[in-house]
Protein backbone atom coordinates (compact mmCIF):
# COMPACT_ATOMS: atom_id res chain seq x y z
CA UNK A 1 0.00 0.00 0.00
CA UNK A 2 3.05 2.42 0.65
CA UNK A 3 4.35 1.56 -2.33
CA UNK A 4 1.11 2.23 -4.34
CA UNK A 5 0.70 5.69 -2.59
CA UNK A 6 4.37 6.38 -3.07
CA UNK A 7 4.13 5.66 -6.76
CA UNK A 8 0.87 7.80 -7.39
CA UNK A 9 2.35 10.81 -5.55
CA UNK A 10 5.36 10.76 -7.83
CA UNK A 11 2.96 10.33 -10.66
CA UNK A 12 1.04 12.69 -9.63
CA UNK A 13 3.28 15.59 -8.86
CA UNK A 14 5.42 14.69 -12.41
CA UNK A 15 1.91 15.07 -14.17
CA UNK A 16 1.01 18.97 -12.55
CA UNK A 17 4.41 19.90 -13.41
CA UNK A 18 4.22 18.74 -16.59
CA UNK A 19 1.01 20.15 -17.16
CA UNK A 20 2.01 23.51 -16.01
CA UNK A 21 5.05 23.78 -18.14
CA UNK A 22 2.69 22.66 -21.23
CA UNK A 23 0.05 25.70 -20.52
CA UNK A 24 2.66 28.28 -20.26
CA UNK A 25 4.73 27.58 -22.97
CA UNK A 26 1.45 27.12 -25.37
CA UNK A 27 0.74 30.76 -24.00
CA UNK A 28 4.23 32.46 -24.10
CA UNK A 29 5.15 30.89 -27.88
CA UNK A 30 1.17 31.74 -28.87
CA UNK A 31 1.20 35.38 -27.96
CA UNK A 32 4.58 35.68 -29.34
CA UNK A 33 3.63 34.45 -32.73
CA UNK A 34 0.40 36.86 -32.56
CA UNK A 35 2.61 39.75 -31.62
CA UNK A 36 5.17 38.93 -34.43
CA UNK A 37 2.38 38.06 -37.17
CA UNK A 38 0.64 41.67 -36.24
CA UNK A 39 4.00 43.56 -36.27
CA UNK A 40 4.82 42.35 -39.62
CA UNK A 41 1.31 43.26 -41.36
CA UNK A 42 1.39 46.84 -39.58
CA UNK A 43 5.17 47.05 -41.63
CA UNK A 44 4.08 45.32 -45.20
CA UNK A 45 0.82 47.29 -44.72
CA UNK A 46 1.65 50.63 -43.62
CA UNK A 47 -1.52 50.77 -41.46
CA UNK A 48 -3.12 49.11 -38.38
CA UNK A 49 -4.50 45.54 -38.83
CA UNK A 50 -7.87 44.98 -40.33
CA UNK A 51 -10.07 41.79 -38.56
CA UNK A 52 -8.95 39.38 -41.20
CA UNK A 53 -5.09 39.99 -40.36
CA UNK A 54 -6.23 39.15 -36.86
CA UNK A 55 -7.53 36.31 -37.35
CA UNK A 56 -4.93 34.94 -38.89
CA UNK A 57 -2.31 36.23 -36.21
CA UNK A 58 -4.64 34.35 -34.01
CA UNK A 59 -4.86 30.83 -36.24
CA UNK A 60 -0.99 31.16 -36.22
CA UNK A 61 -0.84 31.86 -32.70
CA UNK A 62 -2.83 28.58 -32.12
CA UNK A 63 -0.82 26.64 -34.31
CA UNK A 64 2.55 27.56 -33.06
CA UNK A 65 1.17 27.64 -29.05
CA UNK A 66 -0.07 24.10 -30.11
CA UNK A 67 3.03 22.54 -31.18
CA UNK A 68 5.14 24.09 -28.47
CA UNK A 69 2.42 22.61 -26.40
CA UNK A 70 2.81 19.16 -27.98
CA UNK A 71 6.16 19.07 -28.20
CA UNK A 72 7.03 20.67 -24.42
CA UNK A 73 4.32 17.63 -23.84
CA UNK A 74 6.69 15.02 -25.18
CA UNK A 75 9.51 16.15 -23.53
CA UNK A 76 8.07 16.34 -19.73
CA UNK A 77 6.14 12.45 -20.29
CA UNK A 78 10.09 11.45 -21.04
CA UNK A 79 11.59 13.75 -18.14
CA UNK A 80 9.32 13.16 -15.72
CA UNK A 81 8.99 9.35 -16.36
CA UNK A 82 12.97 9.39 -15.57
CA UNK A 83 12.86 11.20 -12.74
CA UNK A 84 10.31 9.51 -11.35
CA UNK A 85 11.86 6.00 -11.42
CA UNK A 86 14.84 8.02 -9.79
CA UNK A 87 12.73 9.18 -6.65
CA UNK A 88 11.05 5.59 -6.88
CA UNK A 89 14.89 3.90 -6.87
CA UNK A 90 15.63 6.10 -4.00
CA UNK A 91 12.71 5.05 -1.82
CA UNK A 92 13.19 1.96 -2.44
CA UNK A 93 16.71 2.07 -1.33
CA UNK A 94 15.82 4.14 1.73
CA UNK A 95 13.64 1.38 2.78
CA UNK A 96 15.57 -1.67 2.08
CA UNK A 97 18.49 0.10 4.47
CA UNK A 98 15.60 0.82 7.39
CA UNK A 99 14.80 -2.64 7.08
CA UNK A 100 17.61 -4.29 8.69
CA UNK A 101 17.40 -1.41 11.47
CA UNK A 102 14.16 -2.18 12.15
CA UNK A 103 14.99 -5.88 12.95
CA UNK A 104 17.66 -4.66 15.42
CA UNK A 105 15.82 -2.44 17.48
CA UNK A 106 13.50 -5.02 17.62
CA UNK A 107 15.54 -7.71 18.66
CA UNK A 108 17.12 -5.27 21.04
CA UNK A 109 13.21 -4.28 22.52
CA UNK A 110 12.95 -8.21 22.85
CA UNK A 111 16.42 -8.60 24.49
CA UNK A 112 15.42 -6.12 27.11
CA UNK A 113 12.25 -7.93 28.27
CA UNK A 114 13.71 -10.97 28.79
Amino acid sequence: MIVTTTILGHLFRALRRSLSRVFLLFLISGLIAVVVAEIVDIVITGKLPNIYANGVALALGLAVGYTTGLMTLVWEVFHDLIQSFEELEKDFIKELTAGPALVEKVIEQVERRI
